[in-house]
């Protein structure tokens, strides 16, 4: 399992669902940076790096990766979008982040259960066509 891999995957997935398909064509220089300053996004790839450590750990490292998601956690609740981003992007948008996300959110058709696990299954399958087992732990999470 590579965690970089799944923690940007889950990054990129979570542009396009919470920015929409077109955001990063849109905003590339916002697109690019965002993974790193919307907390919605930074929150979901370190719950899905710790649910797939916990999974998929073997038990001789799992001691040192449970450090790990511990350190994981407490930086991305310390984590805050920095001002200058959330100006230029309210410049370039104009609109804040969250006030562009409820744009969004309202111009989706509901989405039923099946699709989520669908994705699910995509990713599953992303990784494991890549079987080489490779823990990095991100610090920008």
């Amino acid at each position: 399992m590579q965690l970089a891999t799944i923690s940007r995957q889950i990054k990129i997935n979570g542009v396009r669902e919470l920015y929409g398909n077109n955001f990063s064509a849109s905003y590339p220089s916002l697109a690019q940076a965002l993974p790193l300053e919307d907390l919605q996004l930074i929150e979901k790839a370190t719950n899905a790096v710790r649910e797939a450590i916990q999974q998929d750990c073997p038990a001789e490292i799992y001691p040192i990766m449970a450090k790990h998601i511990t350190y994981m956690e407490e930086i991305s609740k310390q984590k805050i979008a920095a001002h200058k981003f959330s100006e230029e992007f309210k410049r370039e948008t104009g609109m804040t982040m969250d006030e562009f996300k409820s744009q969004i959110q309202l111009s989706k058709p509901s989405v039923s259960l099946v699709g989520l696990f669908n994705d699910r299954s995509k990713l599953k399958e992303t990784i494991q066509k890549n079987p080489g087992v490779m823990f990095s732990v991100l610090v920008s999470i």
